[in-house]
C-alpha cells in the first residue's frame, strides 16, 4: 500500500509540479470547466488534482478506496469534500455531477469498462466524462511496460492505453463529441521546471502521440 506522505512528496519535485501542470492543462483543453460545475474525481489519491480544480468550480468531490489517502487529503486540501469510495459502486445519484474525471485509475482497476460506466451514470445529461491514463506509446511508459512484463517494480499487471482505445471506451459507454490528447513528453528527470516546459513544447510539436499521459473526454447526450 502506498504511503500518502511519500506519494504526495513527489508532487513537490520539479517533475511532479510540471506533470500536474501539464495534465491539468490537457484536461482544461479537451474538457473545459465552468464556474457552476459540480465536479467529481474518481481515485483522487492525496487530492492534488481535484484540489487544483476546486477554486474554479461550484463544488468539488474526491473519492478514493484508500482510507489513508482520504485522511491525508482531508487534512491538507481545502475546498473539496472527500470520502472513501470506489467505482463501480459510486455512492451518488444518477446525474449528480456536471464533470466526472479520473487520472491514472483505469490502468490499475480490475474492470475499466465498469468503472467508466459508473462514472457516466453519475454524470448529468450534457455533462462530461474525462479519463486520463498511462499511454502505451510513450517511450517512458514503454520502459515501465517492459519492467512490468519482467515482473519488476510496481508496474506488473498495470494496463496501458492508447488514444483510440480510450475514445472507443467512452463512445461504447454512450458518450458523444469525444476528444483526445496526450501530455507529459518529458522524462522523469528532476531538472529545472523551465527545462521540463521546453521539453514539453518540443514533444507536443515533434511527437504529439508520445506523451506519457493520454486522455479522452466525451459528453453525455442531452
Amino acid at each position: 500500500m502506498l504511503d500518502p506522505q511519500a506519494y504526495d512528496a513527489w508532487y513537490e519535485t520539479s517533475v511532479g509540479v510540471a506533470t500536474l501542470e501539464h495534465e491539468l492543462a490537457l484536461l482544461r483543453r479537451i474538457c473545459p470547466l465552468q464556474a457552476g460545475d459540480r465536479v467529481l474525481e474518481v481515485g483522487c489519491g492525496t487530492g492534488r488534482f481535484i484540489g487544483s480544480i476546486a477554486p474554479q468550480v461550484r463544488s468539488a468531490v474526491g473519492i478514493d478506496p484508500s482510507e489513508q489517502m482520504i485522511e491525508f487529503a482531508q487534512n491538507n486540501v481545502e475546498g473539496v469534500s472527500f470520502e472513501v469510495a470506489s467505482s463501480p459502486g459510486l455512492p451518488f445519484a444518477n446525474g449528480e455531477f456536471d464533470v466526472v474525471f479520473e487520472c491514472t485509475v483505469l490502468s490499475f482497476v480490475d474492470d475499466p469498462v465498469a468503472t467508466v460506466t459508473d462514472m457516466v451514470r453519475v454524470t448529468r445529461d450534457g455533462g462530461s466524462v474525462f479519463v486520463g491514463d498511462l499511454n502505451r506509446w510513450s517511450p517512458w511508459q514503454m520502459r515501465r511496460r517492459l519492467r512490468g512484463w519482467l515482473g519488476r517494480g510496481s508496474f506488473a499487471g498495470v494496463r496501458f492505453f492508447g488514444r483510440r482505445e480510450l475514445m472507443t471506451m467512452l463512445r461504447t459507454a454512450g458518450l458523444e463529441h469525444v476528444k483526445s490528447g496526450t501530455a507529459v513528453y518529458f522524462p522523469d528527470w528532476n531538472v529545472s521546471r523551465n527545462a521540463l516546459h521546453r521539453l514539453e513544447r518540443l514533444g507536443r510539436w515533434a511527437w504529439p502521440w508520445a506523451g506519457a499521459f493520454v486522455a479522452a473526454c466525451g459528453q453525455r447526450p442531452q
